[in-house]
C-alpha cells in the first residue's frame, strides 16, 4: 500500500468550555447541548479550516510522490482541544487518524494569521501528526523532513504546471495550465511558451475554492483552434466529446460543459467563455 495524500481537520472545537460537542470511545461524535446554531458555527469553522490548511496538504502530497507502507494510504491528522485516549487510529481500509492538541486558543490565533502564517502553522500541524504515526508506526522520517524542507525552501508557495500539454498546428508553439494553490483559492492561468520555453502569454482563466479535487474538474483538455486561438475544456466537456460519459454514468450529475478561449495575438482581448448544461438534471431526468 502507497501512503498518497493528508488532511488537517479541526474537530469538535464549539465553545470555550468544549462542552458540546462529545466524541464517544467508538470514534463517534455526538452534539450535548448544543442549539442548532452552534452547530452551524462549528460546521462552518470545521470547513472553513479544511479549505485553509488544503494547501500545504496538496504541497505535501505532491512533493512527497509515493511512500510504501504495510497499511496506509492516507493520514488525516484531526486538530483536538484535549487528547482523550487513544490518539491513533488504524482503519482497515487504509487510513490512520491521528489525533493532535489544538484547542479553541490555537484556533482562533490561526484565524487571524495572514495567509503566510496559516500555511506555515498548516505544515507545522501536519508535520506533528506525521511524526507521531512514523514513531507508531517505525517509518523512517527522512523522506518526509526533506519534503518538509522543500516546502519551506520553496516559500510556501504551491505552483505546479497540469501534466497535460498541446503544441500549436506550426509547432512554433506551447500551451500549458499554471496552477496556483493558495490559502483561500486555486488560480488556474493559461500560458503560452516558444520555441525556446519563453513565456509570451499569460492569462487567469479560473479561479476556486481551495481544494485541488474540486479545482481538477476544470481540467480537461487544451486544444488548438488555429495557431493563434487556444482553448481549455473542463472535464465532463472534454470526456463527454470522447465518448466517455454515457446515459448511464450521467443520470445521476448534473454538470456544466465549460470551454474557454483566448486569443494569444491580443494580451487585452477578454477571455471568451463557452457554457452549456449537460442533458440531465440532479434527479437524473432528461432536459427537455
Amino acid at each position: 500500500m502507497r501512503l498518497v495524500d493528508f488532511g488537517l481537520y479541526l474537530h469538535h472545537v464549539l465553545d470555550e468550555n468544549n462542552k458540546s460537542l462529545i466524541m464517544t470511545e467508538n470514534g463517534l461524535i455526538r452534539y450535548e447541548n448544543a442549539t442548532p446554531e452552534k452547530q452551524k458555527n462549528w460546521q462552518d469553522k470545521c470547513s472553513k479550516f479544511l479549505f485553509e490548511t488544503r494547501c500545504m496538504c496538496s504541497f505535501f502530497k505532491r512533493v512527497l510522490g509515493h511512500i510504501d507502507t504495510s497499511n496506509c494510504k492516507k493520514i488525516n491528522v484531526f486538530c483536538v482541544p484535549e487528547l482523550r485516549g487513544r490518539d491513533i487510529l488504524i482503519f482497515h481500509d487504509g487510513f490512520i487518524e491521528v489525533h493532535i492538541k489544538f484547542d479553541n486558543h490555537d484556533y482562533n490565533s490561526f484565524s487571524q494569521l495572514d495567509d503566510l502564517g496559516k500555511k506555515k502553522m498548516a505544515l507545522e500541524l501536519l508535520m506533528e501528526g506525521i511524526k507521531k504515526v512514523a514513531a507508531d508506526q517505525n517509518w523512517d522520517m527522512k523522506p518526509f523532513e526533506r519534503k518538509y524542507a522543500a516546502i519551506v525552501e520553496a516559500g510556501y508557495v504551491n505552483e505546479w504546471v497540469w501534466k497535460k500539454t498541446a503544441r500549436s498546428p506550426d509547432k512554433k508553439y506551447t500551451a500549458k495550465v499554471l496552477c496556483q494553490h493558495e490559502v483561500k483559492k486555486i488560480d488556474g492561468f493559461i500560458v503560452v511558451t516558444d520555441k525556446k520555453n519563453d513565456e509570451i502569454y499569460r492569462k487567469k482563466l479560473i479561479t476556486e475554492k481551495p481544494n485541488e479535487f474540486i479545482f481538477m474538474c476544470h481540467l480537461g483538455e487544451i486544444r488548438w483552434l488555429d495557431n493563434q486561438k487556444v482553448s481549455l475544456l473542463n472535464t465532463f466537456k472534454a470526456e463527454h466529446e470522447l465518448g466517455k460519459f454515457t446515459d448511464e454514468n450521467w443520470a445521476r450529475e448534473h454538470f456544466d460543459y465549460r470551454e474557454w478561449i483566448v486569443d494569444i495575438e491580443d494580451a487585452e482581448a477578454p477571455v471568451t467563455l463557452i457554457e452549456s448544461l449537460a442533458i440531465y438534471d440532479t434527479h437524473g431526468n432528461r432536459k427537455p
